[in-house]
């Protein structure tokens, strides 16, 4: 029970959270919408700032982070960095006549240009794991694995019969998820108490055990790919769209309804199917090394064309101010 003048860790996370939100308002002339609640016995909510970009740039970046709830801080540094540093001396959140002013004072002349393509910073897409200091939702559900928007798919993917296929490295392959999760479910979430004894000593002898029995990549699998079926085990998908997504959705394609909070359309009067290309960075952390960044891609056309944008590893932005060294991760 928390004394009268403790503060729990919680409660440090939520402060975090509320400070967040007055850190988003650094540059002028932002729109932002910060009404998405998902959870409200936790006082948790998806915030999304958007940025104008130049009128009639048809490009829209979407800045994702706290996907998997506790890694959001490292993507909410990202995104404080580049609101504060990085935004403004790229034109973002000054009008015309104010960066005539600037290049002016630095003995430069202005081209007004549309390359400033629009921005969407959604701050915490699971604040409840960010909160909690937790991986998954408060629904227990991996949301890299939930992004399923068809009806017939989610009744497809909860049977346990459900195979699922995939191309790696030009390979196609089909796996069960849910029906090779069931076979190690007694190993990977055991329905017992810990103990120092069975999962710090005999785990790994367990382990051992199910690689000679089924193999590196059966188990990889199970523990990687995730499961639709066993709500209490790990990775799951869930049975339908969550209300993270949900709220995501209703921003950046939904249909105006003021007890779901602004749209992308009332900021900018277009939603997202409006813009000619739309860029996602979704922010993670835990691959590649400390302290830099990796850009991992699912396709090796794809790995090229990053080759070719940062031939030497490294991407100066803005003559050099900021630098950002760049690590080529492919799997």
């Amino acid at each position: 029970k928390k004394k009268k003048g403790e503060s729990s860790k919680i409660d440090f996370f939520f402060f975090f959270l509320k400070k967040k939100k007055k850190t988003l308002l650094s540059i002028k002339n932002l729109y932002t919408n910060l009404t998405k609640k998902v959870s409200p016995e936790l006082d948790c909510s998806v915030d999304i700032c958007y940025v104008p970009g130049s009128a009639s740039n048809k490009h829209l970046i979407i800045h994702v982070s706290g996907v998997h709830g506790v890694e959001g801080f490292a993507g909410s540094a990202i995104q404080i960095f580049l609101l504060r540093q990085v935004l403004p001396h790229l034109g973002y959140g000054k009008t015309e006549l104010e960066n005539t002013y600037i290049a002016s004072q630095a003995g430069q002349e202005y081209k007004s240009d549309d390359d400033r393509p629009h921005i969407v910073f959604v701050h915490s897409l699971n604040p409840t794991g960010m909160a909690m200091g937790r991986r998954f939702t408060i629904d227990n559900i991996d949301l890299n694995r939930n992004v399923i928007f068809d009806e017939d798919k989610w009744k497809q993917v909860t049977q346990m019969s459900y195979t699922a296929e995939a191309e790696i490295n030009g390979e196609k392959t089909s796996y069960m998820p849910n029906r090779e999760y069931s076979n190690f479910r007694w190993f990977l979430t055991p329905n017992r108490m810990p103990s120092f004894w069975k999962d710090d000593v005999w785990f790994w002898a367990q382990t051992a055990w199910q690689l000679l029995l089924y193999g590196f990549d059966a188990l990889s699998k199970v523990v990687v790919t995730g499961q639709y079926h066993d709500p209490k085990g790990l990775y799951y998908g869930g049975q339908k769209l969550s209300p993270e997504h949900e709220a995501l959705t209703h921003f950046l394609l939904g249909k105006k309804d003021l007890s779901k909070g602004l749209r992308l359309e009332d900021m900018c009067d277009r939603n997202v199917k409006g813009f000619d290309k739309v860029s996602l960075i979704d922010v993670h952390t835990g691959l590649g090394k400390k302290g830099m960044d990796t850009l991992l891609t699912s396709y090796v056309h794809d790995y090229k064309k990053l080759k070719q944008i940062f031939q030497n590893d490294e991407d100066y932005v803005k003559d050099g101010i900021f630098f950002f060294p760049v690590l080529f991760y492919y799997m």
